[in-house]
């Protein structure tokens, strides 16, 4: 689509790459797509699983796009705006989408991190693959300093009860100097590798110390009269 594709998750970073489209598109009178990719739940063997609520997700990371658009409009004031601001929700892989989407846009915006906020999209790894595979210019927004607890608020907060639909109290997060370590009992290895994925993404986050208790794995090949 023409225009300029900004790629949102509601993290900080995401939000100041829609403020730096916005402005960018009403500078150059040209329309703006907001894009938020809802990535579908892994199943036991990290593949894609489809529920039957997938839909009413998509459509509330719609909703929550439009009004992270919406907000990016009133900061930026009445007197310059876009001609037209579009805000779209897909499932699917967040790279793969922005780039199938922003295949004949005039530019590509999307932030340097992110944190999963109202939809698992890890802008750290999206943002390095659309900028090596995209066919028009990419702006990519840099994260911003972080004291260690606003990254642990939102690790705690944010991602864990609202991404992955836990409760918090049964991990354990420290941060120091960026350096988020990690202990607790996820119910599958996915979901805890997912998580400690997600966290990776966080906007200040320097590296990840996995201390997550894993189940046992499951040999399916025995025999189970040996």
């Amino acid at each position: 689509m023409p225009g300029i594709v900004v790629g949102v998750d509601g993290s900080g970073t995401s939000r100041r790459a829609l403020d730096w489209a916005t402005n960018e598109a009403a500078v150059r009178h040209t329309p703006l797509t907001v894009l938020s990719v809802y990535q579908p739940v892994r199943g036991h063997w990290s593949a894609a699983v489809d529920y039957p609520w997938d839909a009413n997700l998509t459509a509330d990371t719609r909703k929550t796009a439009q009004e992270e658009a919406d907000t990016a409009l009133e900061r930026l004031g009445v007197q310059a705006r876009p001609p037209q601001v579009t805000a779209l929700a897909v499932i699917g892989l967040p790279a793969v989408e922005i780039l199938r989407l922003g295949a004949d846009a005039d530019m590509i915006v999307v932030g340097s991190r992110g944190a999963g906020g109202f939809a698992p999209l890890l802008m750290g790894s999206v943002s390095s693959q659309v900028a090596q595979r995209a066919r028009c210019p990419v702006v990519v927004i840099p994260a911003r300093g972080r004291s260690d607890a606003d990254i642990r608020d939102e690790i705690t907060q944010d991602l864990i009860p609202d991404t992955y639909l836990c409760d918090p109290a049964r991990f354990t997060v420290t941060v120091k100097d960026g350096v988020v370590t990690i202990e607790g009992a996820p119910d599958t290895t996915a979901a805890g590798r997912d998580m400690i994925e997600a966290v990776r993404h966080v906007e200040g986050v320097a590296e990840v110390r996995d201390r997550l208790t894993y189940p046992p794995a499951v040999n399916h090949t025995a025999n189970p009269l040996c």
